[in-house]
């Protein structure tokens, strides 16, 4: 064959535990026939259950075993529209022979299950059709709902070419608002921001002043991150005029510390994560400035004898000084 794909369809997929496989196999000199060729006939076959479906009764339970049965009967050889069962064909897995769908099971195992999905799936997910609760067979029985009558309303004006104005959508089936979870402190420093179209701008915000904590959309004011913020030029206003406009008021202690830090900033550096490195003497400093990698770590130089470095740093310069002769004590 030149091409061969394998499918494996859960026919139980919405709540049953069966399973059906099969593979569609293409004829060695139908080159005509692509993938998207195939996928053009599986178009035709949802047009197919589409016009089946316009032709039920409306809000009364359909039995699916019932109705798989009389479309088998009616027209099996539903999913060959362009092409002919000599162009392609279902086999079993791992088997040459072709499934012969004027069988029973053969259809069921595969246009069957394909229509079957087509119904617990993409029209069950678009409201059209209503499922009743899977049996262990899988889907057992379904309903059309107001949506699909209301389509088919549609459909009958647009195939007229009236001029009437379209009618409106049935009540559960318009749109309603979307809910979002509110914006809210957990405590002084701390606050949930969940995902919403309309947030985009404020979560970036969020990241510019905050650290994320621990828990998924959650946001921290830590003295660095306010720090940060100070030096992007964002002001405490700014900050609690942004969560204002989400209903959030800044915490009291969350302004005072933000406060705190704005004032003293340019004339206190706030750092996290720091090591004090203490020396024997000030002629010790000198070589190890001279012999170590010890300048590219300095933060601040407390005096002669003492500097600040960050804490990921100290492994590193432990393990020079000891190549070097030096016994670091480390705390």
């Amino acid at each position: 064959m030149a091409f061969a794909c394998e499918i494996q369809h859960a026919a139980g997929g919405y709540g049953g535990a069966r399973t059906e496989n099969f593979r569609v196999l293409r004829a060695i000199g139908a080159r005509e026939l692509s993938p998207a060729g195939l996928a053009a006939e599986w178009c035709s076959l949802r047009r197919y259950v589409a016009r089946v479906l316009r032709g039920l009764p409306g809000d009364q339970w359909i039995g699916w075993p019932e109705l798989r049965k009389l479309l088998f009967e009616f027209y099996p050889d539903c999913a060959w529209t362009m092409f002919s069962q000599d162009t392609w064909w279902f086999s079993a897995p791992g088997k040459a022979g072709r499934l012969d769908i004027n069988k029973p099971d053969d259809w069921k195992r595969t246009i069957g299950a394909i229509i079957e999905t087509l119904l617990i799936e993409p029209l069950r997910w678009f409201g059209v059709i209503e499922i009743a609760e899977p049996g262990e067979h899988g889907l057992e029985a379904f309903r059309l709902t107001e949506l699909h009558e209301w389509l088919g309303r549609v459909q009958g004006l647009l195939d007229n070419a009236e001029q009437a104005s379209l009618p409106y959508l049935p009540v559960g089936a318009a749109a309603r608002p979307r809910q979002a979870e509110a914006v809210a402190w957990l405590d002084d420093v701390q606050w949930r921001l969940p995902p919403a179209p309309d947030r985009a701008e404020f979560i970036s915000f969020a990241r510019k002043i905050a650290e994320p904590a621990g828990a998924p959309f959650t946001y921290a004011l830590t003295p660095l991150s306010i720090e940060q913020a100070l030096t992007q030029g964002i002001t405490l206003d700014e900050v609690a005029r942004q969560f204002g406009a989400y209903g959030a008021a800044m915490p009291a202690q969350a302004q005072a510390m933000f406060r705190s830090i704005a004032e003293r900033f340019g004339r206190v550096r706030v750092y996290e994560a720091l090591t004090v490195l203490k020396l024997a003497d000030d002629y010790a400093l000198r070589e190890l400035l001279a012999n170590t990698s010890l300048a590219q770590h300095i933060i601040y130089q407390i005096s002669p004898r003492a500097v600040v470095v960050a804490d990921a740093a100290v492994d590193a310069l432990a393990e020079e000084m000891v190549a070097r002769g030096y016994t670091p004590g480390i705390l």
